[in-house]
């Protein structure tokens, strides 16, 4: 998510350069005479107009970049600490907690089945990739 979200504010910062360079090409015509006043003015204005629509993407992905970050972060925090905020939490905590972790919770027998809610259980389904390690060639002792 963040590297796409890097991705494509690069591609916005390249479209900034892109219509920087041509405004500057823009104004060679308007010099030499071969287009209008109006006609340099009006194509001026879009390329700014674009410029600014693109500014604006740029500081949105940014914003949204960092508040992803800060949700992960969160998120591993609470994950990490699960069970001990688990355990000395009072009997309604524990329900918000568990219902904030799991859904369709269900007794079938004396086998209980749950789903996790997302994004924990990309974490779990994810849990052995070797992406989420560090070193990937380090074995535990």
């Amino acid at each position: 998510m963040i590297n796409q979200a890097t991705g494509r504010i690069a591609q916005y910062k390249a479209r900034v350069a892109a219509a920087t360079r041509s405004k500057t090409l823009l104004l060679d015509p308007r010099l030499d005479k071969s287009i209008t006043e109006d006609e340099y003015d009006k194509k001026a204005r879009e390329l700014k107009g674009w410029q600014n629509e693109i500014a604006l993407r740029i500081e949105q992905h940014q914003e949204g970049e960092g508040e992803y970050r800060a949700t992960l972060e969160s998120l591993i925090y609470v994950a990490s600490r699960g069970a001990d905020i688990f355990e000395r939490s009072k009997t309604e905590q524990k329900r918000e907690l568990i219902a904030f972790v799991i859904s369709n919770l269900r007794l079938k027998g004396k086998k209980l089945e749950y789903s996790l809610r997302s994004p924990f259980d990309l974490l779990v389904n994810r849990a052995d990739h070797t992406s989420w390690l560090r070193d990937p060639g380090f074995e535990p002792r």
